[in-house]
């Protein structure tokens, strides 16, 4: 691997250790705005659908949680599969990385 090929590489990894921590932070929130859904008492909740505002329920906003929180894990599992795979390519090239 060529000086140039590394360096794209690297920059790749450097991208996809950015892309993962949005999606980890962006999990948190979506965890603790679940958590303050089921131990909040029921009232009115919206979702903002373009510039409407529609009314849910209790029931309708902890499954569009659950339902935001999957596709995050799934992205979350194919960046870090992603990761994994140029750790192996450029194992012994950077050590820093790979530890």
């Amino acid at each position: 691997m060529n000086r140039e090929e590394l360096l794209k590489k690297l920059a790749e990894y450097s991208g996809l250790r950015r892309e993962l921590a949005v999606l980890l932070s962006e999990k948190t929130e979506l965890e603790e705005a679940k958590r303050l859904i089921e131990k909040s008492t029921p009232r009115r909740i919206y979702r903002f659908l373009g510039p409407l505002a529609v009314e849910i329920t209790m029931d309708e906003a902890k499954q569009y949680l659950d339902e935001r929180l999957e596709i995050l894990e799934l992205r979350i599992k194919k960046i870090e599969e992603l990761m994994k795979a140029l750790r192996e390519e450029l194992k012994g090239k950077i050590p820093a990385i790979v530890s």
